[in-house]
């Protein structure tokens, strides 16, 4: 398994939400930041969605991606009346969706007057797991996808019909069915976006390129070895002194700065999931001692691994 698919398989999520979007003629929402990853899978009509002054024709059969969850519009027509989705939610007394929860049913979105000329599948996910930060950081802000992979389409399809089943019945594991759709439709489409789009710099060059990527498996697959330069070259089949080079060149940071904030990321994950000594986080990262890491990890953080835990747990 390559590095890229590692992480896709390693993407876990949380508080699902999914939700039928419909819109009248000449109208319009406005949805706050959510802090989640968000789509929008357009199943009827045509209008428009905008975000960062960044706007996008979408037609049905289009899938819309707002992997950091910004602020964003959904309209159609040239002056659509335009509603906030507070406003929205507040009038038919639906439930809020938060970042520690999802919601236990399907939300119909019902925006201007009826018939709707616009409808769309949307979902929500907080995508909570180390690695994602690290794919996702890399990710337009907003992404439309019109050439879907054809062994997608019915997976949205299905994502449609279960929205209307559910929202007639009320049975028990629904959150746990959304969960892995809302992931299954988000992996296909970055897995999508990864392999067809190219890039000239950064991390996402470095799964490209021959060397880098064998070095990025290398610590991913094994973040508490004792690295040094050497063991590092090796695993990229090359000399130091080029690997040294070529990943700066390549990531835009050293191979240890990259470690270093590789294992402070899963450090974050163990601290807020589990309950093991800072003593027995630092040695399974490979630091000689607690105090090496905790240095190390507030650099990193801002905070100390004990404060970071306390501030989480109280959460």
């Amino acid at each position: 398994m390559d590095l890229v698919a590692s992480i896709l398989c390693g993407l876990r999520a949380a508080a699902p939400l999914l939700a039928e979007t419909r819109l009248g003629e000449d109208s319009g929402v406005d949805l706050a930041s959510s802090g989640g990853s968000l789509f929008h899978y357009v199943t009827k009509g045509q209008g428009w969605v905008s975000a960062l002054g960044e706007s996008h024709h979408v037609g049905a059969g289009d899938l819309v991606l707002l992997p950091h969850g910004l602020p964003h519009r959904i309209a159609m027509g040239e002056d659509p009346v335009i509603s906030g989705i507070q406003d929205i939610l507040k009038r038919d007394n639906l439930p809020i969706w938060s970042h520690d929860n999802g919601l236990s049913e399907p939300l119909l979105l019902k925006i201007g007057t009826a018939p709707p000329a616009l409808v769309m599948t949307s979902g929500l996910i907080m995508f909570d797991r180390p690695g994602s930060d690290q794919l996702l950081a890399h990710l337009p802000a907003l992404m439309v996808f019109r050439r879907l992979d054809p062994a997608i389409r019915p997976w949205l399809a299905a994502t449609a019909d279960f929205i209307a089943i559910e929202r007639q019945r009320h049975v028990f594991g629904y959150e746990a069915i959304s969960l892995r759709i809302i992931e299954l439709l988000l992996t296909a489409a970055l897995r999508t976006w990864l392999a067809e789009t190219p890039h000239e710099s950064g991390w996402l060059k470095g799964l490209n390129d021959p060397i880098v990527s064998k070095v990025l498996r290398a610590m991913h697959d094994h973040p508490g070895r004792r690295w040094h330069l050497g063991t590092l070259a090796a695993a990229g089949c090359c000399s130091r002194s080029k690997l040294a080079e070529h990943f700066r060149s390549t990531i835009g940071e050293t191979p240890f700065a990259y470690l270093t904030r590789l294992r402070v990321d899963i450090a974050r994950d163990i601290l807020k999931r589990t309950r093991r000594s800072v003593e027995d986080v630092a040695e399974s990262l490979g630091y000689s001692s607690a105090r090496t890491f905790a240095r190390i990890f507030t650099a990193v953080a801002g905070e100390s691994p004990s404060r970071y835990r306390m501030r989480h747990a109280a959460v």
